[in-house]
């Protein structure tokens, strides 16, 4: 029944409706992220080719942004035109270069330039971390988000060994990884951890595998029938992303007992509505939770193509453009 569902007219109809109805003054992190979660479950169980309306549309609205930010991509539609506040957003910076190639752009038009001009302003030479943005707060998310941006635009950073040891510096000793260090494990946070290790490791900066075991051990108590992304916190449709991405990045997802997964998601699945809720009580799906469930959806039947490393479908990621590689200075 799942599989009918996550391919099944009712949720396409929300997707295409959530990218028909993007707010078009409001916060550009609010565009990026609600593009992001109705084209991923499009992208994921169709093909590269899916119907969006208006694509070339919305790319060139994106591009427009871009060529008007002085570092990467707005977080903010509102610091358009206002010269002080011209820079970028690591975060919403790879959010919105995920969308443009789940439209089916190449990155050509990214202007690299620009993005490591992002990266300088937000990298802390003295913890090997990433702000947000240039004022805004230093944390795993904004490292995993820089890394991923370099692997997609082939970006080389010459401090990779600091930014490993910045990332280690976040798990703690129950084996998860906080935000920051000294901050309690959680499991966004752990994914943001691992993939920036594992991202590291493509670009020749090796981890040791107990810190991989350690945080697979983490991982697996945060799962009942679902997944939590904390000790003592209900499972929630999102952490099958989260950690179901981490388990499966690491190579434990055979661990996992798929059929209470399943189970799972079959409960929270909002099958008239066309969305996943956040808990099996919750009457009421969201776009962020039907996103994350298709993906863990994806992840416990093996049914798509994906890279859960950056959480893109593998078919959008080998369609970008194969850069030269760019040294960051």
């Amino acid at each position: 029944m799942l599989h009918d569902f996550v391919q099944s007219d009712a949720l396409k109809r929300v997707c295409r409706g959530l990218l028909g109805k993007l707010p078009s003054v409001s916060m550009l992190p609010i565009r990026s992220l609600i593009s992001y979660a109705a084209l991923s479950p499009l992208a994921l169980f169709n093909n590269v080719d899916f119907e969006v309306e208006d694509r070339v549309e919305l790319i060139d609205a994106i591009y427009d942004l871009h060529s008007q930010c002085s570092s990467g991509f707005f977080a903010s539609e509102i610091q358009s035109g206002i010269e002080s506040f011209s820079y970028g957003d690591i975060s919403m910076t790879f959010t919105t270069i995920s969308v443009l190639i789940m439209l089916g752009d190449d990155l050509q038009r990214v202007n690299r330039e620009s993005v490591c001009r992002l990266l300088r302003e937000c990298y802390n030479d003295a913890t090997g971390s990433f702000l947000l943005s240039r004022e805004g707060e230093m944390d795993v998310r904004a490292t995993f988000s820089a890394i991923a941006t370099c692997k997609l635009l082939n970006i080389n950073l010459k401090e990779k060994n600091e930014i490993q040891a910045g990332v280690l510096k976040c798990q703690m000793c129950d084996g998860g990884f906080g935000q920051s260090p000294g901050l309690p494990s959680h499991g966004g946070s752990t994914f943001c951890a691992i993939s920036s290790l594992l991202l590291l490791q493509e670009m020749g900066v090796m981890t040791q595998q107990s810190v991989f075991k350690k945080c697979a051990r983490w991982c697996l108590r945060r799962h009942n029938r679902g997944f939590h992304g904390r000790e003592g916190k209900d499972d929630d449709t999102c952490y099958g992303f989260w950690i179901g991405g981490t388990l499966r990045n690491l190579g434990y997802l055979k661990y996992v007992n798929k059929d209470r997964w399943l189970t799972h998601l079959g409960n929270t699945a909002r099958y008239k509505q066309g969305a996943f809720a956040k808990f099996e009580g919750t009457k009421i799906g969201d776009p962020i939770h039907l996103c994350f469930g298709c993906y863990a959806y994806a992840y416990v039947t093996e049914s798509a193509n994906v890279d859960s490393i950056i959480g893109v479908p593998q078919h959008c990621v080998d369609a970008v453009y194969a850069f030269e590689p760019m040294e960051c200075k």
